[in-house]
């Protein structure tokens, strides 16, 4: 089994041209790495630049990195669970609850939103 990291740029062209691209290693059955700054300028293009709805990132990105051949982050899923559930917050503050949850550390933050959640 090979291996591929997927840039930001091919993923963006799936989601908003259908570009099928994407899908080349995962019919191939590549280990497609998947790093953490990769998913949340994903995210942040798809909301901001594209004005794709949050929900829909959500799925979209969640959708992915189920895939069985996606190699990512350990903290990937629940952060983007956090990132459902937790309307207020941005995907960069769900990954500090996410890991200070995961690593039993104390959360100190001026954000409101974010203070609320922990």
């Amino acid at each position: 089994m090979g291996k591929v990291f997927v840039d930001t740029s091919v993923i963006i062209r799936f989601f908003v041209d259908g570009d099928k691209k994407l899908l080349d290693p995962f019919e191939t059955n590549k280990e497609v790495h998947i790093p953490l700054p990769i998913l949340f300028e994903t995210i942040f293009v798809l909301e901001k630049v594209y004005k794709v709805p949050k929900q829909n990132v959500i799925s979209q990105v969640s959708n992915l990195l189920i895939q069985k051949n996606v190699v990512t982050d350990k903290l990937s899923k629940k952060i983007m669970s956090l990132y459902k559930s937790r309307q207020k917050l941005s995907v960069v503050d769900c990954y500090a609850l996410a890991y200070c949850k995961n690593s039993g550390i104390k959360l100190e933050t001026n954000d409101k939103d974010l203070a609320r959640a922990v």
